[in-house]
């Protein structure tokens, strides 16, 4: 499909879904990201029964290791953002490279 051929050639994904989602999601996608394609993921909190972090489901079920995931978090707020007021975005991640091509995404 148009999806996996996308997939396959992208070389970062950005993931903002609620926790409970991640497992299906990461499980459909596991075959079709390139091992180079930084996962970028802007899910908050735990998941509601395992009570895993969106790293340790994307590892588990999408094959997404340590080296190709970043964190995305606030302070900011939708309402900034649409009224175009600066704010900040916090990336992590245990690449300091996969960090910096996120940080770079993000930049303005």
């Amino acid at each position: 499909s148009d999806l996996e051929a996308a997939l396959r050639c992208a070389t970062h994904l950005v993931s903002a879904l609620p926790c409970a989602a991640v497992p299906d999601l990461a499980c459909s996608l596991r075959n079709h990201l390139s091992p180079e394609c930084i996962l970028i993921s802007g899910t908050k909190g735990l998941h509601p029964e395992s009570g895993w972090r969106a790293s340790q489901m994307w590892e588990e079920f999408g094959g997404v290791g340590a080296q190709n995931f970043v964190t995305l978090s606030g302070p900011n707020l939708a309402r900034e953002v649409v009224a175009m007021i600066p704010t900040s975005t916090v990336v992590a991640s245990e690449s300091e490279d996969a960090a910096r091509v996120a940080q770079n995404l993000f930049s303005s």
